[in-house]
């Protein structure tokens, strides 16, 4: 199995595609995510960028902390990235209608902490 790491300053998260798929599904571009807490940013995601085709498994493993759910939440558009681009079946997510954003919405599901 290949590894892809996809580490950014900030993180040390690694993703895993798995499969030989055809056609592309998702993809993010150059994403970044900031937080402000207190007024102080936080980098969530620096430059992050993945292609994940039709048929691939996609494994996010990281510490605590390193940007897993940024990214799983950016994937979904649950949120929207601070710079970049988050592309689903060929339309990006920045500017993308109610009706496409509540069919991506609809695949996740939350996570109890």
């Amino acid at each position: 199995m290949a590894h892809t790491p996809l580490t950014d300053t900030q993180s040390d998260a690694v993703v895993s595609p798995v499969s030989d798929g055809t056609g592309e599904r998702l993809r993010l571009e150059t994403v970044t995510k900031t937080y402000f807490t207190d007024g102080q940013p936080v980098h969530a995601l620096n430059g992050v960028s993945l292609a994940v085709r039709e048929g691939e498994f996609v494994a996010l493993v990281g510490r605590s902390g390193c940007g897993k759910s940024t990214l799983l939440n950016l994937a979904g558009a649950m949120d929207f990235p601070t710079s970049g681009r988050v592309v689903v079946d060929g339309q990006s997510v920045i500017g993308a209608g109610d009706r496409l954003l509540r069919r991506l919405r609809g695949g996740f599901a939350a996570r109890a902490e």
